[in-house]
C-alpha cells in the first residue's frame, strides 16, 4: 500500500515549526482499540506494515483475556491498556 508523504507532510505539518525536527516525513499514529482481538490483529498488523510511511501503530487494550497483547507486541506496535469498558 503506498502513501504520498508530500501530502501527509502538506496535510499534518501545515503551521507546524519543524526546524527541529529530523526527518522530513511525518509520523502517522494509528491508534487501535482492541478487547480479545488475537484473531484479527496479526492480519491487520500485517497490512499496516505493508504502507510505506512512517507509523506509529498503538494498541489500546481493554482488559483481553487472549493474547491480544502479546501478539500486538509481537507485531511492533506499542500496548496501553485500558479500563474494560472505556
Amino acid at each position: 500500500m503506498e502513501c504520498d508523504c508530500n501530502s501527509l507532510n502538506d496535510a499534518f505539518m501545515i503551521g507546524h515549526d519543524n526546524s527541529t525536527d529530523s526527518s522530513s516525513s511525518p509520523i502517522v499514529s494509528v491508534i487501535i482499540p482492541t478487547l480479545n482481538e488475537a484473531e484479527l490483529l496479526p492480519g491487520l498488523l500485517a497490512d499496516l506494515a505493508l504502507v510505506d510511511c512512517p507509523l506509529e501503530i498503538i494498541v489500546s487494550d481493554g482488559g483481553s483475556l487472549d493474547e491480544t497483547a502479546a501478539l500486538a507486541r509481537t507485531g511492533g506496535a506499542r500496548v496501553v491498556h485500558a479500563r474494560q469498558g472505556r
